[in-house]
């Protein structure tokens, strides 16, 4: 755009100087057949023409007349002058005068007895400032949609804090409430009956445990160990098949299990991103026969383990399937839409794979797919 205008603007001034040309040449020609006071009444008129700044100098470059200026033509104080000899020298920096002669016959020479100053027209002037207002506009865009993005970041930081804040009394609000549970069953239980619940009892507890070493593990990076991913899935589901929220309508989980190699995984933060799946699946769940399916699949060919949730629920409306992985994004009123966000970071971050949204429709339900590579 800076060159365009450039070009536009040499043009235009070419234009201006082909016409002080012509004015001048026409000048050279009446002069040499008339006398002065005819060259004076017709020069007037060529100066009225004129859209643009003209000063009329002598050949010393002391301005005589002038038209198109900020000081008044009929002005000829000494303040007047000053300001017109610096206007004078600023248009001879942008366009070389043109000298105003004729041709005398007795000494057969041409005589300069005037130079024609002029400067840039209104049109110009704008032409050659346009494109420093653009980029200045241009500038301020930028800076608003810098500021503007300065501001998402801090306030997804802030919505991540008051998630993670959130997600903490999630994760701890599940063992708890079944501890609670167990304690109220103990009160009135016999003998046989507290040696089952004794089993689930230890389950929550190391489940505390565990919640509190998901979140020593935020950020620290590392710990990966050989694992047997199934064996992690089974305890996963086994887990949340008891302690599932069901709210009139019943969740099934099942498992279709693939033989598979042992892979580097941190399994505290592998389970954490399995469980928000396969809960984010069930509390998506409209219908009251809830079906998720938990497979996994080797491809030797690609040493790739896949890891697909698939559940028969209503599915995710296309508008909203670009956006499942981002912070704050939640089909639930008391949701934080950290769920899926966090597991995504700690499948790609830490474990260097891949969570994506296979399909989802009302018809097919969801299917979410977890890419690792073996070793």
């Amino acid at each position: 755009m800076l060159y365009y205008s450039q070009r536009i603007t040499n043009q235009l001034r070419e234009e201006s100087r082909e016409t002080v040309t012509f004015y001048a040449e026409t000048y050279a020609k009446f002069a040499s057949e008339n006398d002065v006071e005819d060259f004076s009444f017709f020069f007037e008129q060529f100066i009225q023409r004129m859209t643009f700044p003209v000063i009329i100098s002598t050949v010393e470059n002391d301005p005589s007349d002038w038209k198109n200026l900020a000081v008044d033509s009929w002005d000829k104080s000494e303040q007047a002058l000053i300001k017109v000899r610096r206007l004078m020298t600023a248009m001879d920096e942008l366009n070389d005068p043109i000298d105003l002669n004729y041709f005398d016959p007795s000494s057969n020479t041409n005589i300069v007895i005037a130079r024609f100053h002029y400067g840039d027209s209104k049109l110009i002037t704008q032409l050659r400032w346009l494109p420093y207002v653009e980029i200045a506009v241009a500038g301020l865009f930028i800076l608003l949609g810098f500021a503007g993005f300065q501001f998402i970041r801090r306030s997804e930081r802030q919505l991540i804090w008051a998630g993670m804040a959130k997600e903490a009394a999630h994760q701890l609000g599940t063992p708890l409430s079944s501890l609670m549970g167990w304690v109220e069953m103990l009160e009135n239980a016999d003998t046989d009956r507290v040696a089952k619940l004794l089993p689930e009892m230890s389950a929550d507890l190391q489940r505390l445990n565990k919640v509190a070493q998901r979140f020593s593990h935020i950020g620290a990076g590392g710990g990966l160990k050989p694992a047997d991913v199934n064996e992690v899935i089974s305890k996963v589901v086994s887990y949340l098949e008891k302690r599932l929220p069901q709210r009139n309508k019943t969740v099934n989980i099942s498992m279709n299990l693939g033989k598979l190699p042992e892979i580097s995984v941190n399994v505290d933060l592998f389970e954490w991103a399995l469980e928000n799946i396969i809960k984010n699946s069930a509390d998506a769940m409209s219908r009251k026969d809830g079906k998720i399916e938990v497979t996994t699949e080797f491809l030797p060919e690609n040493k790739i383990v896949k890891i697909s949730i698939k559940d028969n629920g209503s599915g995710i409306q296309p508008r909203y399937q670009k956006e499942i992985f981002k912070p704050g994004y939640s089909t639930k009123s008391t949701g934080w839409g950290l769920g899926l966000s966090l597991s995504k970071r700690i499948i790609e971050q830490y474990h260097g794979g891949e969570l994506f949204l296979v399909e989802s429709s009302k018809e097919a339900g969801t299917t979410m797919q977890i890419s690792l590579k073996s070793e």
